[in-house]
């Protein structure tokens, strides 16, 4: 089987595969007896080594992953893939108000929490701040804590800002699913 993407879509073309791949482990291999190998969990951290000079990692989470509707807001301005993440388990997401693209809010708590889906860009230095212009209220960009515990620079929320209650929905490619 062999699997495309476009350029710089490489994340939602593994989470495919791997998700493939997964289904099939009860399967054995070929002609063979042996039991396909298990995959290796996609978001297990990000490779060492991988920040450029000039440049800031950003988490993003919800409609920046790549595929997703706003993606464009990280690849127009020369934006690089590091890796797919989890946040530390210690975030709440919630649907919020507005749109036309929907747009999540994460909201780290002191009890109760979930790991999120995220993936961290490296984001070229001279474009961040017309990034950072273009988040409106009551997102922002503050520090996240990821599932291995270090801290990067990503998108957070205002508790004021969320309306609604949590949801544990998963973000899809036409927004909460």
């Amino acid at each position: 089987m062999t699997l495309c993407a476009l350029a710089h879509k490489n994340v939602p073309l593994l989470r495919l595969a791997d998700r493939f791949h997964r289904a099939q482990a009860a399967l054995s291999l070929g002609a063979t007896a042996a039991p396909l190998a298990d995959t290796p969990a996609i978001g297990t951290g990000l490779p060492k080594g991988s920040h450029t000079a000039g440049t800031v990692k950003v988490a993003v989470c919800g409609a920046h992953l790549s595929g997703l509707p706003l993606n464009w807001q990280l690849t127009q301005r020369g934006a690089r893939l590091l890796g797919a993440v989890q946040s530390a388990p210690e975030y709440k997401f919630y649907a919020l108000a507005g749109g036309p693209v929907q747009r999540p809010g994460m909201v780290r708590v002191a009890e109760g929490g979930a790991a999120i889906d995220m993936e961290v860009w490296e984001v070229p230095a001279e474009h961040f701040g017309s990034f950072v212009d273009g988040i409106p209220a009551p997102l922002g960009i503050g520090k996240v804590k990821l599932a291995d515990g270090s801290w990067v620079s990503g998108f957070v929320c205002e508790a004021v800002g969320v309306e609604g209650g949590p949801t544990s929905l998963r973000w899809a490619a036409g927004g909460l699913g």
